[in-house]
């Protein structure tokens, strides 16, 4: 075997120790290919910040230049095993392909990469494929072991083909799991709330085809989410009865990072999650396309429990001027990391009082993108900021 791909086998036999990454990208600058290095090196780097720090931004321009150049030739055979791949720490670490595909060809791309996240299309077709044969389930489980993350969004998953998953004869030790726009009812969503497949979870992303609160109040009362610090319900309709649920339920004391984009939250919804002393964990707020005005704001800022809160989102949550002034005199201002308020209708006045903010902030980013800003007052957030925190264009 040629030493790059020793250093392959090392790295797919070990894929979250950085160290294999490390050194064969030093093998590679020593050989001739300093963009591969590099590129792995930014990566990895990136992989240990915040996505909010100023750093992140460069780096990924960085990473955008040398994928223009070399994409083609580093994914090499991955190409064609794959729909899609997407590089993460260096490597191709998520792929989307197709069940029938992953069967035929699993073996070959796992050796090939370190696989984590997988984006698994035709899911409906399990039962299918299941169906009496423990050979191809058994097949199925093996290569389901390495991954980490398992995407089935927008498959329609059906409660046959979610059965079929949970009763493989090795469940995968998923620390994420996607399931937006699946077909389960009460019943189904029951009896995955009771598999051990979920005590893993730190990351779950959940939307039904058709929600109901039974549905939620049954996957938020399992007992197996207690490593889940992760939570979207992103279009879950609605927010305030789902904001109400969780605030009651065993799972928001555990939440590092909450999404309810899209689902109808209003200000008082907001009120009765980010009030509650459960609250107090929560680190990253992603809450665009609701509508919470200058009242969420105010919300926000009243908010004693959220210490923690690092990252808020509330792109296109209608909250003008006043919201950001509200927003600009809060404690929370200076606390946060990051902060999204595009499509807001934010003007020169809003600006003026960012600038003016009476703390200290520790933005590494200000979003910003969509508004109607005058050049002078980008120019003067870009001062009292940093031109690298402030967002104005894609």
């Amino acid at each position: 075997m040629d030493p790059a791909g020793a250093f392959l086998e090392a790295i797919v036999e070990t894929p979250d120790d950085l160290g294999p990454r490390l050194v064969f990208a030093d093998w590679l600058e020593d050989h001739g290919d300093s963009d591969r290095a590099e590129f792995i090196r930014l990566q990895i780097a990136r992989s240990q910040l915040h996505p909010a720090d100023v750093r992140v931004r460069p780096m990924l321009r960085r990473e955008a230049e040398l994928l223009q150049q070399h994409e083609r030739s580093w994914l090499g055979p991955l190409a064609r095993l794959a729909q899609r791949c997407r590089f993460h720490r260096g490597f191709v670490e998520e792929v989307v392909i197709g069940l029938s595909q992953f069967l035929l060809e699993g073996e070959e791309l796992l050796r090939l990469a370190p696989v984590r996240h997988l984006h698994l299309r035709q899911g409906n077709d399990l039962p299918t494929l299941l169906q009496n044969n423990a050979a191809t389930a058994h097949r199925l489980a093996q290569l389901l072991r390495p991954i980490r993350v398992l995407n089935l969004n927008y498959s329609y998953l059906s409660e046959a083909a979610g059965l079929a998953l949970l009763n493989l004869p090795e469940l995968p030790q998923l620390e994420g799991l996607h399931l937006t726009r699946n077909a389960l009812s009460v019943p189904g969503v029951g009896i995955l709330a009771q598999s051990p497949a979920l005590t893993s979870l730190r990351l779950l992303e959940f939307n039904p085809s058709s929600p109901s609160r039974e549905i939620l109040e049954v996957l938020f009362q399992s007992p197996h989410l207690h490593n889940l610090q992760e939570l979207s319900l992103n279009g879950v309709s609605q927010g305030d009865r789902v904001a109400a649920l969780l605030a009651g339920s065993p799972l928001l004391p555990r939440l590092r990072c909450l999404s309810l984009c899209h689902s109808g939250l209003t200000a008082d919804g907001l009120a009765s999650l980010i009030h509650h002393p459960r609250a107090n964990h929560l680190e990253s707020l992603e809450l665009s396309f609701n509508p919470l005005t200058s009242i969420g704001v105010r919300e926000l800022a009243r908010g004693r429990y959220l210490n923690n809160l690092a990252w808020v989102n509330l792109s296109r949550c209608n909250v003008g001027n006043d919201g950001v002034a509200l927003l600009a005199k809060s404690d929370l201002f200076s606390q946060l990391i990051g902060v999204d308020l595009s499509l807001n209708r934010v003007s020169d006045e809003g600006a003026l009082a960012l600038i003016h903010a009476p703390k200290e902030a520790s933005l590494g980013t200000l979003d910003l993108i969509y508004n109607p800003l005058g050049a002078g007052a980008r120019e003067a957030l870009r001062q009292r900021f940093g031109p690298e925190v402030c967002l104005f264009q894609r």
